[in-house]
């Protein structure tokens, strides 16, 4: 088979030399320890470019080539770009399948998709862990700068990628955002091992190929593979750019770190008196206090997400889509999806729980009332649900104009708008402190009266259905809950007639 092109990657005691020639096939001719020679066909490389014959082993050793000579450069480099756009493609779906929800944020630096390439091959091939390692550290440093953005120009002009305002990254595209997967090939594409049940994998010259280099190859690396991946990765916060893995911003002792909300909450605040005031809010798995028996008692009326992960997730995306939106959200500062965390702005205002309690108690602020729903109503327009609308979780802020919404860990797309309405009822319900519920109406009519500026009146009645009333007769007095109930019928009864003078 005549000569194609010749490339090397050499560093320290390690040579290897590859030759790619005319045919097909793959031969592994040992020379000494730490000197390999691997002879390639071509037809090899078509293979497990298109159907993943070899798992990527064979065009895993292309990318960190070395050329020996000006015509395998050209060659070289054109294997390469195609090798690039594979890779960057699959790492596009891996991430679509693990991070939905931050597909139209995340930004990456074109590198992330290469080193996270070789992550995975690390992982599956266990005894080559190092040698991987090795072999992304040689890409880094070997593929032109030209090639890399020659690639990149290709899948931004297909619409797989995107250019943002950050000139040396990117950001999918609208082809990519429109990739769908099914549940198995989310599966296979998330868990390496199974991946190699594809038929059309030649297990027999893999197991020869990792054989080979694990008995003749002895590599030491330390690059840490993972953590490297996760600095080229980044979400766009309010103080610019956040790496998914960022450090604590706050590493000298803190003035003052108090625990918000009791022994079931997650959000610190934090006084620095050189940064100022913050919120600090870890993210705990569902097997803690506070959502698993929310999420098994609600069952069939709304879904909770439990996982830490994708909490985190739902609070940053959402939060960036009603700020987008228009809004009041606090700003975030820090986004760190390997510990878990967010660091948010401290909101200074009254806990819309106060306010609804100030009008239960004394008939007050009913028109703070009235602001806090019609907001509501507008952002159930935009087809999203809140879907923790504890008042806790709404700050009306001191001017008594501008409404927040925070904790949106649970918030998502979704037509149960009607969710949000009956939480704000019943738990209007909970906070009645006496018998005395002369109030109670007052406060009913103004929740009724904001939401109807921009919402109709279809979710008001579905909030009183059946299956939320199961959910919330934990929280709610009794006696103030059936009150509430009647009083609500009697009003939507009155709409549907017309008669809505008394709202």
């Amino acid at each position: 088979m005549s000569t194609i092109a010749r490339g090397r990657i050499e560093s320290g005691n390690i040579l290897l030399d590859v030759v790619i020639k005319h045919g097909k096939g793959v031969k592994i001719i040992h020379n000494s320890k730490d000197h390999i020679c691997l002879s390639i066909g071509e037809d090899a490389i078509k293979d497990d470019l298109t159907d993943d014959k070899y798992y990527g082993l064979i065009y895993d050793h292309i990318l960190p080539l070395i050329p020996l000579d000006v015509n395998s450069e050209a060659i070289l480099n054109q294997y390469k770009i195609k090798i690039l756009r594979k890779i960057i493609l699959e790492e596009i779906k891996l991430f679509l399948a693990e991070n939905r929800l931050l597909a139209r944020r995340a930004l990456f630096s074109p590198y992330y998709f290469l080193l996270n390439h070789y992550r995975r091959k690390a992982l599956l091939f266990v005894f080559l862990r190092q040698y991987f390692k090795f072999l992304a550290r040689e890409s880094l440093e070997n593929i032109p700068y030209d090639v890399l953005n020659t690639t990149i120009s290709l899948l931004i002009a297909d619409g797989y990628l995107k250019r943002p305002y950050y000139d040396d990254k990117v950001g999918l595209g609208n082809r990519s955002l429109g990739i769908k997967s099914s549940p198995i090939d989310m599966l296979l594409n998330t868990v390496p091992y199974l991946s190699l049940l594809n038929l059309r994998v030649d297990i027999k010259s893999i197991l020869k190929i990792i054989s080979l280099l694990t008995t003749r190859i002895s590599i030491s690396d330390d690059l840490d593979l993972g953590e490297k991946v996760s600095q080229y990765a980044f979400l766009e916060t309010d103080k610019g750019l956040s790496s998914l893995t960022i450090d604590l911003p706050f590493s000298i002792p803190y003035k003052q770190k108090i625990r918000l909300g009791g022994i079931i909450n997650t959000a610190y605040l934090i006084e620095d008196e050189n940064r100022g005031t913050y919120v600090l809010k870890k993210y705990h798995e569902w097997s803690g206090l506070k959502w698993l028996p929310i999420a098994l008692w609600s069952l069939g009326a709304y879904y909770f997400d439990t996982s830490a992960k994708r909490r985190l997730l739902n609070e940053y995306s959402m939060n960036r889509d009603l700020k987008d939106l228009g809004f009041k959200v606090p700003g975030i500062y820090y986004v760190n999806l390997r510990d878990k965390f967010v660091v948010e702005e401290y909101v200074q205002g009254s806990l819309f729980r106060d306010v609804i309690i100030e009008g239960l108690t004394r008939g007050k602020m009913l028109d703070i009332i009235e602001i806090v729903l019609s907001e509501i109503a507008k952002v159930h327009k935009c087809g999203i649900v809140l879907g923790d609308a504890n008042p806790t979780n709404i700050i009306v802020n001191n001017d008594q104009q501008d409404v927040f919404f925070i904790d949106l860990e649970q918030a998502k797309y979704s037509n149960k708008s009607s969710w949000d309405l009956a939480i704000l009822f019943f738990f209007t319900a909970h906070y009645v402190r006496s018998l005395k519920l002369d109030n109670l109406r007052s406060v009913l009519e103004a929740i009724v009266r904001g939401y109807l500026k921009y919402g109709d009146v279809r979710p008001l009645k579905e909030a009183l259905s059946p299956s939320y009333i199961r959910v919330f007769t934990l929280f709610a007095f009794p006696h103030a809950l059936i009150k509430t109930y009647i009083d609500l019928r009697r009003m939507l009864i009155d709409l549907s007639k017309g008669s809505s003078t008394s709202i």
